[in-house]
């Protein structure tokens, strides 16, 4: 993977007045996007109610719906994006999963680089042909039945 994504945030490179940020959706399709103000509320529009984040490098992080496993499809895609980056996948991610640009020293949300929206969307690409649908189905089936 390699070393851009740590880059520093110039506001130039940033979206006014939102955010810019990759949408990956369960069907695997992935697109850039502006998450506008408040971005609280937006995030939760995209993926779909309440989330939580992942943090997948100090300038990257992955937005998932919290309540995923229960209403929402597998994310095979964004799965293997999170193993790709991460080195292990902690789980797999059910619903719509939005990735941003980390956190400023207040914690507010950044938006993505041009150079890491790029190389995300291509990432989902890549993963998009290569994931094993069926395998994934198989068990986030297994998983819902477990949490039941």
């Amino acid at each position: 993977m390699p070393d851009f994504l740590p880059v520093p945030h110039r506001p130039s490179e940033v979206e006014a007045p939102g955010l810019r940020a990759i949408l990956v959706e369960e069907d695997g399709s992935a697109d850039v996007i502006t998450l506008s103000p408040p971005t609280h509320t937006s995030l939760q529009q995209r993926v779909g109610g309440r989330f939580d984040v992942l943090r997948c490098r100090p300038s990257l992080d992955m937005w998932i719906n919290d309540d995923g496993l229960y209403e929402c499809e597998p994310n095979p895609v964004a799965s293997m994006m999170a193993l790709h980056m991460l080195g292990e996948i902690p789980q797999i991610y059910f619903g719509p999963v939005v990735f941003t640009g980390g956190a400023d020293e207040e914690g507010e949300t950044l938006g993505l680089t041009e150079a890491q929206a790029a190389y995300l969307t291509d990432l989902a690409a890549r993963m998009a042909r290569r994931v094993d649908r069926p395998r994934f189905e198989a068990l986030g089936k297994r998983m819902k039945a477990a949490f039941r």
